[in-house]
């Protein structure tokens, strides 16, 4: 009887979990629906351009924007997941990513990354996203990221 007992409070809980996370999916794509004008031209396919701290270009010791030697395109999808190249799991050790936005915060743009080791997570400053163009800082190195946008 207390076997019983204990699967069906298992049961309850787990069901109890699934639907937490289901609401807290949906209140994320409904935050990504309200995304700011300048947020809304984040999804898309973007090219790594350069590095930039200051006058200095590190565009050159950026390995994680790199495959062969030739710069990574990244699409960012409007349900914020990042998708890489095929390649990159083999190259750079990455599966996934994903993004996320936080209005009015000074980092306002998260990237959490999954590679086959684990994953990592870094906040930037969005500072401005074009039709053509998007430029992220890391604030506290002041290097900013330029990619461009490709077809």
């Amino acid at each position: 009887m207390k076997k019983i007992i204990l699967i069906i409070a298992l049961i309850v809980s787990s069901n109890a979990i699934k639907a937490q996370d289901a609401q807290a999916d949906t209140s994320v794509k409904a935050e990504r629906a309200k995304l700011s004008p300048q947020f809304s031209k984040l999804p898309g396919k973007w090219q790594f351009v350069k590095a930039l701290q200051g006058a200095k270009d590190l565009s050159a010791e950026m390995k994680m924007f790199y495959i062969k030697k030739k710069p990574i395109t990244l699409l960012y999808d409007k349900d914020g997941k990042i998708t890489y190249p095929a390649d990159a799991e083999a190259e750079l050790k990455i599966k996934e990513g994903y993004w996320e936005f936080f209005p009015g915060a000074k980092r306002d743009l998260k990237i959490k990354t999954i590679t086959v080791d684990g994953s990592a997570q870094e906040s930037f400053k969005l500072v401005s996203v074009t039709e053509k163009e998007m430029i992220y800082e890391e604030t506290r190195s002041k290097t900013k990221y330029y990619f461009k946008r490709v077809k």
